[in-house]
């Protein structure tokens, strides 16, 4: 009996022992468990943390990369203005050098200006004469008269009658002068035929007004400093001139923004004998000039046909 007590004391006592151990291991994983789980959410919240810098990171450095490619093709752009520039400047250099070619056979300073005329005009350039204009030097060449040795060999009985053969428009023109011009011309007394010139041109006595000869020349080598000197348009001679100068069109600027329309008005209100003439690229020659640019007016002009373009 003794001995079944002390079995019974003994289990009871172990189970005691061995709740206690299992409440204490308990306790010890849960505090355990609780250490690693804070353990776990500080890193997590480090990480997030770490993530939402790292985020701002990369949106900074895509704005950064959107400015940078904004500068990039700034420079592209500039880069591309600049080879445009360049390719202008080039343009303008070969244009320039051609010029210089051209006047450095034009220059003779014992010539009147300057100027040697003879190297600045061909012979058979017959509109450097007053009274002369694109359509009437194809009418004379159409003729015969292609040369200005030609020309001064023809008397002005013969010159009116390739006028009137060449229909009622070219009538009411008087030659009288031209073969003396040409003769000048011919012999290459340049003075006399400028000072001619500026008589029967209707200029001033006092020599201000430059005369045709001067007038072209300073064209085809690309200068002018008149800018009320509307006739180094193609296409504009004394008379139209001065129909424009009377409507208030009095130089190259004023020429420049005035409509194709109201030229036209102008021209027709002048008669029939000005509703020949076309003013449709007037305006572009003059901005050109106003502004300028007389490698491009002279190349303008070279493609004209007797002031209107190729076809029209």
């Amino acid at each position: 009996m003794k001995i079944i007590l002390l079995q019974q004391f003994s289990i009871a006592d172990c189970w005691w022992w061995w709740l206690l151990a299992s409440l204490v291991s308990f306790l010890l994983g849960l505090l355990l468990g609780y250490w690693l789980w804070y353990k776990y959410r500080s890193l997590l919240l480090e990480r997030e943390e770490e993530l939402k810098r790292l985020r701002s990171q990369l949106v900074d450095w895509e704005e950064k990369n959107k400015e940078l490619q904004y500068q990039v093709d700034e420079v592209n752009k500039t880069m591309g203005g600049l080879r445009h520039s360049l390719h202008l400047c080039e343009a303008d250099k070969e244009i320039l050098k051609s010029k210089l070619d051209q006047i450095g056979g034009a220059l003779d300073p014992g010539a009147p200006g300057g100027l040697n005329y003879g190297n600045v005009f061909t012979n058979d350039n017959l509109q450097i004469f007053e009274g002369i204009g694109a359509k009437i030097e194809q009418v004379l060449k159409a003729a015969g008269i292609t040369t200005w040795a030609q020309l001064a060999a023809s008397n002005t009985d013969e010159l009116v009658r390739v006028l009137e053969n060449a229909g009622p428009t070219f009538r009411i023109h008087n030659p009288s002068t031209w073969s003396q011009q040409a003769q000048l011309a011919q012999a290459g007394n340049w003075e006399e035929l400028i000072r001619y010139q500026k008589t029967i041109g209707g200029n001033n006595s006092d020599g201000d007004n430059a005369s045709k000869v001067e007038k072209l020349a300073m064209r085809k080598l690309g200068f002018s400093n008149n800018p009320d000197d509307l006739q180094i348009i193609e296409g504009i001679g004394a008379k139209i001139e001065k129909l424009l100068k009377d409507a208030g069109i009095s130089n190259w600027h004023e020429l420049s923004m005035t409509s194709t329309e109201r030229l036209q008005e102008i021209l027709t209100a002048a008669g029939a004998t000005f509703r020949l003439a076309n003013p449709g690229t007037w305006a572009h020659q003059a901005r050109l000039a106003h502004e300028g640019k007389w490698g491009e007016l002279a190349a303008y002009q070279d493609f004209l046909d007797g002031g209107n373009e190729p076809g029209v």
